[in-house]
């Protein structure tokens, strides 16, 4: 047959030191330990790639919020400026409205011109004031041309 030494001190799982069932158990607990190692190891690896997930989400909705608080504060910007612009476009309507009368009123020659610089001065845009606060004060309108709505001034003498 082959050459296999029998070693009497060897371990013989047939002797009466050591019986099959222990043998059997010590074989199952290995077996058992074995299994719950690679379970352990299995378990850690999915912890793990779970808490690289959670990570991600959690940058995910700082950003998220991050984000939508921007927005937020950029909404508020708008309607800010958005309130600010139509206020400033009533002004100017309401001065248009304004000049608009004054230049009714001065082509039918029922305002001087001295009431027309007073209410220009009123009105907040004071270009058109100050373009007939810089005239002569010795000048005074005589003419009204209807077709193109032109005014025609000539100093008095």
């Amino acid at each position: 047959m082959g050459d296999f030494e029998y070693d009497e001190g060897a371990i013989n799982p047939l002797s009466s030191d050591c019986s099959s069932s222990d043998f059997s158990e010590e074989m199952e607990l290995n077996a058992f330990a074995d299994t719950n190692e690679k379970l352990i190891a299995d378990l850690t690896n999915q912890l793990r790639h779970m808490n690289e997930e959670v990570k991600i989400m959690i940058n995910r909705i700082d950003n998220t919020e991050e984000d939508i608080l921007k927005r937020r504060d950029f909404v508020r910007d708008m309607e800010r400026l958005y309130i600010e612009y139509t206020k400033q476009i009533g002004r100017e309507e309401e001065q248009i409205e304004k000049i608009e009368f004054l230049t009714d009123h001065l082509k039918n020659n029922m305002i001087t011109r001295d009431e027309v610089l007073d209410s220009m001065r009123v009105l907040e845009n004071s270009q058109l004031a100050e373009h007939f606060t810089n005239r002569k004060s010795n000048t005074s309108i005589v003419s009204c041309q209807k077709d193109s709505d032109v005014f025609t001034s000539v100093a008095s003498q």
